[in-house]
């Protein structure tokens, strides 16, 4: 496919943005050369050689992909590589620009290729577009010579940037519309914005792949381009639905056409609005703006196993389905104050710490523990995270055992403390704290990170090198031939994460890839990093940083340890050091923690459910040593609140909690601050443990 650069004078969205087209339909520009990341999955590859009848009027359309914002986004699959995706949806978005121009094309078509026994249906679907075309193209189709389409593929974070700045709702969303409104001989529809991160969560959800829900947003999108609204009451609404419905009816037939390879569509999709008046896409749905839509929900994975590969397979579809109905089930957003429910459990609330407490040393939720918060939400448990996680890292590590989105642990609605206490989210998902760190600081670490600590690096068993090294003994080399230092500095900005280098360090990558959180963006120097870390947290004031947290990764806990001390020297005041893994060192802004976090979350829990908290106060517990734990019966007026963790940062939440709870891998601190140490370690289940002796 041949490409051209993006349209800022026709986008507005995109100004300022940086992005690239990765396939095309328009003519290539005099000189462009091919991209040769598409070299593999042109359309002959992935469609075969036959190309299907075109209409008789000229489609142009683009796919970009958008760099900002921690981009390009990944599909996580290599079967369907972001290259793949763009090419597929160009080729899909032709067809839906072709089909609304020419509705009645499309329908025979879909009479033609469709043997199931749904003709009425089918009919009324195409009647509501043809309908709609009608309006827009009063002349018909055969006075249109041009239409032109856009799509865009991007991270949560840079749409949720684009939310904020059109619509004003400071959350990502899976799909926003940007229509052009020019409707005749040359049509341009607009923009359709798609978050793949987003798509990916609600294709696991529905049960279909990454391909096929971006075409569902997609004929939402420019049904929205065509100047529908689902919002301008239920009979535009169900017009609306049915013309999603025609367009991905089109799209099925279009799949004919053609040998389509490893990709291929599952049977008969349903539109966005259909889907989710039919209960299958969480609850709460914001159908968004009329003009921008922004259709932010929270979902839930059904099933832990892979996502189904092309193609997908019709029969397997319905069992998959019962599946994941058997393993739903929602977990509580706010306090249970039923007395019934509450004398038939231990606590009202868990919060529980991710890395090395929920999470095994693989980074994944095991099955007992996932069994063992179930249970306790079964009992109208609220259970929390704490964590020092980015939120969409949370997210990511929970979903490992089926325990995020709409009625899970985390999602858009639930309550939780992540960075370390520096984004707490209340029941219903809004944030009611959040900070930044000095911009001092920030360039100060950097400056110390890329100037005195790259000249240190491991000397294992040397002896050559120092005739005083013993192994693993860290020492001073004015030497930078080495390839890359030992460490590696990244800075946490709201759900993003952002470094200085060339390119991310090794230890980013792994950050990233076995702890679940945000891909470090590289930069040229901290001034770059700093104008980023702004433009991602939406703040104008130049005295802040943009920065939440900062966080440094070594190799193993002595190289921490070694430069801890330094650390605390360099920030004196200005900042906190604290470690939630050994082989990570965090930096966090003065009065702002985990233990802050968790007060400020509970104390909102406490006014919301009409309990009584206050931090530190430990009830009177039973005597008998089976029931060692157990709160005193009567305590109706307590919010009873149980935490679990391991690591130096959870200490001063297990002392403000109800009951503290250290795991046995704990460190010496934690377990000091604890009220009880249990036997068993995160590598043992041991949240299971805690939840059997202290929760249910």
């Amino acid at each position: 496919s041949s490409r051209r650069d993006p349209r800022p004078d026709r986008s507005p969205w995109l100004a300022g943005v940086s992005c690239r087209a990765l396939a095309s339909s328009a003519p290539t520009d005099a000189g462009d050369e091919a991209d040769d990341r598409l070299d593999a999955f042109s359309d002959e590859d992935a469609f075969g050689s036959e190309t299907p009848v075109e209409p008789g009027f000229e489609i142009e359309v683009d796919v970009l992909v958008v760099d900002d914002h921690g981009g390009p986004p990944a599909t996580g699959s290599d079967t369907m590589p972001m290259e793949a995706l763009a090419v597929a949806l160009e080729r899909d978005a032709r067809v839906l620009a072709s089909t609304l121009v020419d509705p009645k094309r499309a329908r025979r078509k879909s009479a033609a290729k469709d043997n199931r026994d749904d003709a009425d249906a089918r009919d009324r679907d195409f009647a509501a577009l043809e309908s709609l075309s009608k309006k827009l193209f009063p002349d018909g189709p055969d006075e249109v010579s041009y239409v032109e389409l856009s799509v865009a593929l991007c991270t949560d974070a840079h749409i949720r940037a684009l939310n904020a700045e059109w619509r004003g709702k400071d959350t990502a969303t899976d799909v926003l519309s940007f229509p052009a409104e020019t409707f005749g001989e040359v049509t341009v529809l607009g923009d359709c914005v798609v978050s793949v991160d987003t798509a990916g969560r609600q294709a696991r959800d529905q049960r279909h792949g990454l391909w096929e829900e971006c075409r569902v947003l997609l004929a939402h999108g420019v049904a929205h381009l065509a100047g529908m609204d689902h919002e301008d009451g239920e009979e535009e609404a169900a017009e609306m639905s049915r013309v999603e419905s025609a367009l991905l009816r089109a799209l099925e037939a279009s799949d004919e056409d053609g040998e389509r390879g490893e990709i291929r569509a599952a049977p008969r999709l349903l539109g966005l609005i259909a889907s989710a008046e039919a209960g299958e896409r969480g609850e709460g749905r914001d159908f968004g703006d009329p003009a921008l839509d922004g259709n932010a929900f929270a979902t839930m994975s059904v099933s832990n196993e892979p996502e189904p590969s092309h193609p997908a397979s019709a029969a397997a579809i319905p069992a998959i389905r019962e599946k994941a109905e058997k393993q739903t089930l929602r977990f509580p957003r706010s306090v249970d104050v039923d007395p019934a429910r509450r004398l038939n459990r231990r606590a009202d609330v868990l919060f529980v710490d991710l890395d090395g407490t929920l999470l095994n040393n693989e980074g994944v939720v095991t099955r007992r523990v996932a069994d063992a918060l179930r249970a306790a939400a079964e009992k109208g448990v609220l259970v929390c995270v704490a964590t020092g996680k980015a939120r969409p890292a949370a997210r990511r590590a929970l979903a490992t055992a089926l325990l995020d989105g709409a009625g899970g642990v985390t999602g858009d609605a639930s309550p939780g403390v992540f960075l370390q206490g520096l984004d707490v989210r209340a029941p219903g998902g809004g944030s009611i704290s959040n900070a930044s760190m000095p911009e001092d600081v920030v360039r100060d670490a950097f400056a110390f990170h890329g100037g005195e600590m790259r000249e240190t690096r491991r000397v294992q068993g040397d002896a050559s090198a120092n005739a005083n090294a013993s192994s693993g003994e860290l020492l001073t080399l004015r030497d930078s031939s080495y390839a890359e230092p030992a460490t590696a500095l990244t800075a946490f900005c709201g759900e993003e994460c952002h470094t200085v280098g060339a390119e991310p360090h090794a230890l980013l990558r792994e950050l990233a890839s076995r702890f679940h959180e945000p891909k470090s963006v590289p930069w040229d120097d901290v001034d770059s990093l700093l104008s980023a870390a702004r433009a991602t947290r939406l703040e104008d004031d130049r005295e802040t940083s943009g920065v939440s947290k900062l966080l440094l990764a070594a190799d193993d806990a002595a190289t921490v340890s070694f430069w801890r001390p330094e650390w605390e020297a360099l920030l004196g005041s200005r900042a906190v050091v604290t470690q939630a893994v050994p082989t990570m060192l965090e930096v966090l802004p003065v009065g702002h923690d985990k233990t802050t976090g968790f007060e400020t979350l509970v104390r909102r829990l406490a006014d919301e459910s009409g309990l009584a908290f206050e931090a530190g106060v430990k009830p009177a517990k039973k005597t008998s040593p089976d029931e060692d734990g157990d709160f005193v019966s009567g305590a109706s007026s307590l919010l009873r609140v149980v935490a679990v963790g391991d690591g130096e940062n959870d200490a001063g939440m297990l002392r403000a909690a109800s009951v503290g709870v250290a795991l046995a891998n704990a460190c010496d601190e934690t377990k000091r601050a604890a009220d009880h140490v249990l036997s068993s370690s995160n590598e043992e289940d041991g949240v299971a443990e805690a939840v059997s002796k202290f929760v249910l």
